[in-house]
């Protein structure tokens, strides 16, 4: 089963021209996301009604359509949050903020909440500059019946966003139980306090191309996930990557580290195709990637966040995009595009 969360730039539709083998999909279709249904029209009195016109509108869906309320995060937490800034987004001037509100909530029915990156939420040990921006959009999606999924709680990126430079540091300096101690503290704490509020969370982030948590042990992955499971046994653990429909290496070592999370216990619920940049002339063998994942991952769920179909006019290579998790930040140059 393939659920699919967009965030930031995307488009929905294969580039013309391009031919994609749709039927295997709608035969899953018929099979899996219909049914029959007999609908018995009755009067205020239980009896039932004969030829009468009914007037039928879908009002939700099982399907969940999402985005980061970012804006709301700029509104809360003024000069709190910087990721927002990778994709220009701005602070929206505060008359616009209900009318971004009512729009979110007529074009989505999930939201992920990017406030939990280490370096963002506590910047400094026990300085929680985000916490009150997360309580006030959580209790308002929950408040308008939208599920969250919190994002991130570990994602090992030095000097990145994912490791404050306080966690750094002690791992730099070979401290890594003062590491682990830190990072497992902080787990349960956020899962706790937002208990009820989020319900999926990305536990942990990219631990393939962003692999700086290994020096706790190979095991810090399954630890974490039966951190968040213990506090919080309802919620839908995600263990997210980056890349995996284009890099085969990548793939093929992702799936090893999702394998041993179901050995000990049933620790996880699903897995992440996460940042997938899916550029005109591997589209078209997008779908059959994500069917032949599907059958390697176990039979568990895929969440998609987010697809990015590349326009000819600007591609980004493969090579460019994961050289900036080897080697830091990449050039650009005119000839990348």
């Amino acid at each position: 089963m393939l659920w699919l969360f967009l965030g930031g730039a995307v488009a929905l539709a294969l580039p013309e021209g391009i031919p994609v083998d749709l039927s295997p999909f709608q035969e899953a279709i018929e099979k899996f996301r219909k049914l029959p249904v007999r609908i018995e029209v009755v009067d205020g009195s239980g009896q039932k009604l004969e030829n009468v016109e009914v007037f039928c509108e879908q009002v939700s869906h099982e399907f969940l359509f999402g985005n980061a309320p970012e804006y709301l995060i700029f509104a809360f937490a003024p000069g709190a949050y910087s990721r927002g800034g990778r994709f220009g987004a701005q602070p929206l001037p505060p008359e616009k903020i209900a009318e971004y509100q009512r729009l979110y909530l007529e074009l989505f029915n999930f939201a992920t909440l990017p406030v939990f990156y280490w370096k963002d939420y506590e910047p400094e040990p026990g300085r929680f500059p985000l916490k009150e921006a997360a309580y006030r959009i959580a209790r308002w999606l929950q408040d308008h019946g939208i599920p969250v999924k919190g994002h991130t709680l570990v994602w090992g990126n030095p000097p990145g966003v994912g490791v404050p430079s306080w966690v750094w540091m002690k791992g730099r300096a070979g401290r890594w139980e003062e590491v682990r101690e830190a990072l497992f503290g902080r787990i349960r704490r956020e899962v706790q306090d937002f208990k009820g509020l989020v319900h999926l969370w990305d536990v942990v982030n990219e631990p393939v191309v962003q692999p700086w948590f290994e020096g706790l042990g190979p095991e810090y992955i399954a630890e974490a996930f039966r951190a968040v499971k213990e506090i919080d046994p309802q919620a839908v653990l995600v263990l997210n990557e980056f890349g995996m429909l284009l890099d085969g290496n990548i793939r093929k070592r992702f799936i090893e580290k999702a394998r041993k999370l179901l050995k000990p216990v049933s620790l996880w619920t699903s897995s992440a195709l996460r940042h997938t940049f899916l550029p005109p002339r591997t589209s078209k063998d997008t779908w059959s990637r994500l069917r032949t994942f599907a059958l390697l991952s176990m039979s568990l769920p895929l969440w998609g966040n987010p697809f990015t179909l590349q326009s000819s006019r600007f591609l980004c290579p493969r090579w460019w995009v994961l050289s900036g998790f080897r080697r830091g930040k990449p050039r650009y140059s005119r000839r990348n595009f």
